[in-house]
């Protein structure tokens, strides 16, 4: 219920904390909503470290982490990898594992060529001075569309895209002037029904005003 007005306080500049007196912020609860506008906004997340690395990146990934699984590190011997890949095939929930610098990029080249493609966040130096957050698909990884700064400590976050329901155009407009009735702006609105029915914002721009020219 407060996301849109969290996310415009950071427009306007102010810094905010997201704070919990029952564990960490946004595993299996309301906070991941506010984690992921935040990131579809392109507004910088952080996370205070627990005894753990694998906490801040998942929380710092934005994925859905009603529930998740800890891989760990993958094993060095083939048969065994194998193995691990195999279980992630099965997987459904976010999955995070740790990865030595010099195997990052040939893990995740196995892995998508094993099991396809997952949206990924890679955590670099959590925590540290040099702390970087690289998101995307792993495919833009593994094909050199993004570069990553191979030096440090990784934390690895996987999530498999869901299959999406075909959403009437009908529907998405009206879901769109709900929320311009609501306050939104009409850019707003678009960013908003986008990020919840994970349709393309230009896409969308393109359905609403061809709709509101007819």
């Amino acid at each position: 219920e407060k996301a849109h007005y969290l996310i415009q306080l950071l427009k306007d500049g102010k810094n905010i904390a997201l704070v919990s007196d029952a564990g960490t912020p946004v595993i299996s609860d309301p906070g991941n909503v506010i984690v992921n506008s935040a990131i579809s906004h392109e507004i910088d997340v952080q996370t205070l470290p627990g005894p753990t690395a694998f906490v801040p990146a998942l929380v710092n990934s934005g994925f859905d982490l009603s529930e998740f699984y800890f891989l760990g590190f993958f094993s060095k011997k083939n048969k065994d990898f194998d193995k691990q890949l195999k279980i992630m095939k099965t997987l459904t929930c976010s999955i995070v594992f740790y990865e030595a610098p010099h195997r990052l990029i040939s893990t995740l080249s196995k892995i998508y060529k094993a099991n396809g493609e997952y949206k990924i966040y890679i955590g670099r130096e959590l925590s540290k001075k040099f702390e970087t957050g690289y998101r995307g698909l792993i495919s833009e990884f593994v094909n050199g569309e993004k570069e990553i700064n191979i030096k440090g400590e990784f934390v690895i976050v996987l999530q498999k895209e869901p299959k999406q329901k075909i959403i009437p155009n009908e529907i998405l407009i009206q879901k769109i002037r709900e929320k311009i009735n609501e306050g939104y702006t009409k850019k707003d609105a678009i960013r908003s029904i986008s990020e919840e029915f994970k349709v393309s914002k230009n896409k969308l721009s393109e359905i609403f005003y061809k709709k509101s020219k007819d």
